[in-house]
């Protein structure tokens, strides 16, 4: 087998373990904390476990189902500043979670109706409390944060395929160039040469 075969196998199971590692890391600390009492830190844990992506990641489902769990108690205690703040924990963590194939759309759509919702709450709330003009009925405000939530924020997948593959393209040319034969260099640095211009036309673009 060939160095660099075995060289990029070290790498790609060093990730993985990593990412495991973290994931479950994180899980147990947020159990820990809620267990403790500590939910503001149990909170934080759950979204962090829920950021660390594998494909089959068991610990996210765990945070993530936890972390919903205590977003609700916070809406039918209609304490909507912690809603908020917990739902978009949430929704960041889903969102941190993001791969090449894209975000956990049903996670997202189950998040984002919640805190659309909590945040209409808030922010009627804080307009009595503060005496100013109410700015619509609870309905009105929810369509509008849904919309607001609706936006995509992800970079083009296509795009950042492009660039993720041209990288390798990029180094996996230089790498050739350094050991081709005279004949082949041209087409080594050739190919390292479109690699890069793959890798910035991604990154440009996504």
């Amino acid at each position: 087998m060939r160095p660099w075969i075995i060289a990029i196998a070290v790498i790609v199971l060093g990730l993985v373990v990593r990412v495991a590692m973290g994931g479950f890391g994180a899980l147990n600390r947020a159990q820990a904390a809620e267990s403790a009492g500590d939910l503001r830190v149990a909170v934080l844990g759950y979204r962090e476990a829920l950021a660390w992506y594998l494909p089959v990641a068991p610990w996210r489902g765990e945070a993530a189902n936890s972390l919903l769990r205590l977003a609700k108690e916070s809406v039918v205690a209609a304490k909507w500043d912690e809603a908020v703040m917990r739902l978009n924990m949430f929704r960041s963590g889903v969102l941190g979670g993001r791969s090449i194939l894209g975000v956990d759309d049903e996670r997202l759509a189950t998040g984002d109706a919640l805190l659309s919702a909590a945040l209409a709450q808030w922010e009627i709330q804080a307009a009595v409390a503060e005496k100013r003009k109410v700015p619509g009925t609870v309905a009105e405000r929810t369509k509008h944060y849904a919309e607001v939530l609706a936006r995509d924020p992800m970079p083009s997948r296509g795009w950042g395929l492009l660039a993720v593959l041209g990288f390798f393209l990029w180094l996996g040319g230089a790498w050739w160039a350094a050991d081709a034969q005279p004949g082949r260099k041209m087409y080594a640095w050739l190919s390292s040469g479109l690699g890069l211009a793959g890798f910035l036309a991604g990154v440009g673009l996504a």
